[in-house]
């Protein structure tokens, strides 16, 4: 072989190398920023979750309010009507 398809065969191969490294390189800062991303929502949905179970939390308070308030409504109506 001659010495130019040589050089040529390493620069070539040189090349692919760097590229291969340029690559890894990215993906591994691409991996870094997803991974942030997604601590970033996972934190986001924790704290839609506290306030769902805290909206929930006061549905059944205010369930259990209307519960008692038809049953003092039901019980005015019994002493009305005993006073009649």
């Amino acid at each position: 072989m001659s010495d130019a398809i040589i050089v040529a065969i390493i620069t070539a191969t040189t090349s692919i190398l760097v590229q291969l490294l340029i690559v890894r390189q990215n993906n591994a800062k691409l991996s870094i920023e997803q991974a942030k991303r997604d601590q970033k929502l996972d934190d986001k949905l924790e704290q839609i979750d506290k306030k769902l179970d805290e909206h929930n939390g006061y549905a059944k308070l205010f369930s259990d309010i209307s519960k008692s308030i038809v049953k003092l409504q039901t019980d005015v109506e019994w002493i009305r009507s005993q006073r009649s």
